[in-house]
Order: C-alpha cells, then sequence, then structure tokens
C-alpha cells in the first residue's frame, strides 16, 4: 500500500471527504500509485458528500477503464437509489451479483432495493443470503425484520430486533424500528425515544414526541373525565339522547386513532357506552334498545376503520 493511499484511508476514517478529494486528485495521474485505488476513494467521498451524479459520472469513466471492478457496480448502484433511480441502481447491482455472487453487501443493497419497491419475497430471499455468508452485521438482521415485519410475521420481526439490541443496547436504527412499531404503549415508546436521544442529543423529532407523551399523559385523565360526564349529564339531565350519540362518536373518532399505542385509552370510552346501557334502564324503561346497539356496533366498526386508517398513515 503506497503512502499516499494510507493517508486516504486515514482521512476516510477521519470523514475528511474534502481533503480526500483534494488529495485524491493531485496524485491521481503519478505513476507510484495504484488510479484504480484512487477512484474508489474519490467515488467514496462524492458519494458521502451528497455529490451523486458526480460519483455516477467518475463512475463511468472509470467503468471504461476497469469494467471488471463489480465494486464500481455497487456504488454506482448505491448513487442511483441516493437518486431515486431504483431501476437503474437494480440493474448495477445485478450485474455486480454476476461478477461476485457471494459479496454480503451487494445481496444486501440488493435485498434494500427489492424492499423498496415492495418485493419482499424476493427481498427476503436476498437477505437471507446475504446472511448466510455473513451473520454479524446486524443491519443484515435488522433489515429482515423490517421484511418479516411487512409480510406480517410481527411477532418474529420483534425478536430479531430485541436480539439485536441485546447484544447492541445502542443501535439507533433498531431502537427507532422498535419505538416506531413495537413499542406496546407510549410509557415503552418513551423509554426509547429517551435512549435514542442519548445517542442523538440534537434530535427534535424524538424530543417533540416526549414532549407530547408527556403532555398527553399529564392531561388526559382530566380530559377523559370530561369527557365522561359531560356524555351522561347530557343525557340525565338534557333528556337529549341525539346529542349522546353524536359525543360519543366524536369522542371515539379521536381516541380510535391512538388506541393501538396504548389500549388504556379506550377504557373511558367503553366505559360510556357500557355505563349508558346500565344508567339508560334505570331512567326509562322504554328506551329501544336498538338505539343502544346502534352505539356500540358503530362504536366497534369506527374502531377497526380508524384503527386501519392510523397504521396505514404509520406504514407511509
Amino acid at each position: 500500500m503506497s503512502d499516499i493511499v494510507k493517508r486516504l484511508e486515514v482521512l476516510l476514517e477521519l470523514e475528511k471527504y474534502q481533503e480526500i478529494l483534494t488529495l485524491s486528485y493531485d496524485n491521481l495521474y503519478r505513476k507510484e500509485v495504484e488510479q484504480s485505488s484512487i477512484y474508489e476513494y474519490i467515488i467514496i467521498a462524492h458519494l458521502n458528500l451528497g455529490n451523486y451524479k458526480k460519483a455516477i459520472e467518475v463512475i463511468d469513466d472509470v467503468l471504461g477503464k476497469y469494467p471488471q471492478k463489480s465494486q464500481y457496480l455497487y456504488y454506482r448502484s448505491l448513487a442511483y437509489n441516493s437518486i431515486l433511480d431504483n431501476k437503474k441502481a437494480i440493474s448495477d447491482i445485478q450485474n455486480a451479483l454476476t461478477h461476485d455472487p457471494n459479496n454480503a453487501d451487494y445481496l444486501y443493497l440488493f435485498a434494500i432495493l427489492l424492499f423498496m419497491q415492495n418485493r419482499f419475497i424476493e427481498s427476503k430471499k436476498q437477505i437471507e443470503n446475504a446472511l448466510s455468508i455473513d451473520a454479524r452485521k446486524s443491519e443484515y438482521h435488522l433489515l429482515l425484520a423490517k421484511i418479516l415485519y411487512e409480510l406480517d410475521a410481527k411477532k418474529i420481526a420483534s425478536n430479531i430486533v430485541d436480539e439485536i439490541l441485546s447484544k447492541e443496547p445502542h443501535n439507533i436504527e433498531a431502537l427507532e424500528f422498535k419505538q416506531e412499531f413495537f413499542s406496546k404503549n407510549l410509557i415503552e415508546k418513551k423509554d426509547i425515544l429517551k435512549q435514542q436521544l442519548l445517542l442523538k442529543p440534537l434530535d427534535k423529532k424524538s424530543q417533540r414526541e416526549i414532549k407530547f407523551i408527556e403532555f398527553y399523559y399529564k392531561y388526559l385523565p382530566w380530559i377523559m373525565g370530561l369527557f365522561i360526564a359531560f356524555s351522561y349529564l347530557t343525557y340525565w339531565y338534557l333528556d337529549q339522547f341525539y346529542f349522546l350519540k353524536i359525543f360519543l362518536l366524536i369522542g371515539f373518532l379521536i381516541i380510535a386513532t391512538i388506541s393501538s399505542v396504548d389500549w388504556r385509552l379506550n377504557i373511558p370510552f367503553i366505559a360510556v357506552v357500557i355505563g349508558f346501557g346500565i344508567f339508560a334502564d334505570i331512567k326509562d324503561q322504554n328506551i329501544k334498545t336498538e338505539d343502544y346497539l346502534y352505539i356500540v356496533v358503530l362504536s366497534i366498526v369506527l374502531h377497526f376503520i380508524f384503527l386501519s386508517v392510523y397504521k396505514l398513515i404509520k406504514r407511509s
């Protein structure tokens, strides 16, 4: 390894990408250095600086000189993926795999690209091939968990994420995935978000979510109590069954969208619906049973409708 390449390697570890470009171009045509190695550092620097189109231009030029170098196809696939040209990205990684079919990183990228096209079965096959070659990398296991989640094998996916975090408790990608999809309630979600903030103290999204959860649990009991009291008082004193139905449905509209995060948020609504059935019989023996059933059935239907919408929004 030449001194130039050693210096480039040090700069790469320090993430000094602009300095890598300067040093690489200054020494690209010196006889004592291997051009293909210098080009690789140039490409890596452009990719990390977000100069994806420039990286593609360099790779196009380099492939004319070194057509058998599969890593250049891999880098170009990364660049195309970054500019959202998934079709060309897949074409390049497939070509790279024809040169080096047992490269786990190539298979991992191929699995990601298929995953982005919602081709989950094919993606699963590629990531399993990557894991059969190298099972040490947590990002491979995390991608498998994401694929299994999409294939409705949520329990297995959750176990994989837990296993990753047992070995790497500060794995930020695994923490983000767990709090987004596997937190059982808002309290657990808050704990995971706090772990994320330890790793990314300036993450404003996590800060906002924590503040929201704290606000939510601080004021929710009062809001729910008012909801229950107002619903009963409206019916009991004003004798307005029509308004009670409206209040119940609007309240449930709000609660149902959040209840998948913490099932306890359904309790106040259930208390109103069941309690109304009990107290209605006490107050008025002539109330129609179908009116009560109307609320219960429509509430259950609304629950599943809005829960489905909520999950679709989360997934998107």
